[in-house]
């Protein structure tokens, strides 16, 4: 608890929180999210400024795992928000996607991928679902 205090005294942080409309008739009380999502805000602007690592996958399930995990760092960045996989697959994501992946799998995602850029996480991870199903019978 005494890491999460620190952040409360950094001076960028509080100017963000100070933007964020409070659900809370009490001035200066946040939700434990709004800390979290202005404190990752405030160290990183976009999704693109994050780290680019991402977990190794051998198998569609497990690509699907990642791809949800990849939504999840997107909605952080959204303003409004509703679930991970409602944010969209972006371009980057399906680069990160096809540098990650077991040799020899390179052009079978890429054109498994295509299609779904600009789409819903949710409908990536149910083709990644059957995809799945068909590897494991």
């Amino acid at each position: 608890m005494g890491q999460l205090a620190n952040i409360t005294t950094v001076p960028s942080l509080r100017q963000r929180l100070q933007t964020i409309p409070q659900s809370n008739a009490d001035a200066g009380n946040h939700t434990l999210i709004s800390w979290l999502m202005a404190a990752v805000r405030t160290m990183w602007e976009n999704a693109g400024d994050l780290p680019e690592h991402m977990s190794k996958w051998t198998t569609y399930l497990d690509l699907a795992q990642v791809v949800q995990e990849m939504g999840m760092s997107q909605m952080m960045f959204s303003l409004h928000f509703h679930s991970p996989d409602d944010e969209l697959l972006t371009a980057r994501m399906k680069d990160l996607i096809l540098a990650n992946g077991p040799t020899g799998t390179f052009g079978t995602m890429a054109a498994l991928l295509a299609p779904y850029v600009d789409r819903p996480i949710h409908e990536v991870t149910e083709a990644l679902a059957h995809l799945g199903d068909i590897e494991v019978h």
